[in-house]
């Protein structure tokens, strides 16, 4: 039997942390209804995140199923721009202080692509703009040195 892989959860679960959807990862582990030491075995790769994990993702945080499992189509739901999930609309009512953005965009593979492309160029200008300089440098240095 083929040993199924984990490394999708893990990928949705770092998306949740590094975009601070959730505060850090006992607060994940609250979500999850489990300890923190076994969300850490989860994430050190010592032990996998059961199936209930899994919906809490995609019920709660909007993450796609079909991704999950297959790795085919896009991590977030389509419908998530209107709508955060369940977990989001829960702590907004429980936190008062949270801003709450009306709008929650994302950003296609496409504009990520392109929005690199260009900065990988503007990267390359700015590498030849400091070469130019740099030879603008030694030749005012030679000329003071005359």
């Amino acid at each position: 039997m083929k040993k199924f892989d984990h490394s999708r959860f893990l990928i949705a679960v770092k998306y949740l942390l590094d975009g601070s959807f959730v505060k850090n990862k006992r607060e994940l582990s609250s979500v999850f209804n489990i300890s923190a030491s076994k969300l850490s075995e989860i994430l050190n790769e010592r032990m996998n995140p059961g199936f209930d994990l899994y919906e809490i993702l995609v019920s709660d945080f909007n993450i796609s199923s079909e991704w999950l499992l297959t790795g085919n189509g896009n991590m977030l739901k389509k419908d998530s721009l209107s709508n955060k999930g369940n977990y989001f609309n829960k702590s907004i009512k429980k936190n008062k202080n949270v801003e709450i953005s009306n709008n929650v965009f994302e950003i296609e593979d496409s504009k990520n692509k392109e929005t690199i492309k260009l900065l990988n160029k503007e990267l390359e200008l700015c590498k030849k703009e400091v070469e130019l300089l740099k030879r603008e440098n030694k030749l005012l240095q030679k000329e003071n040195n005359k």
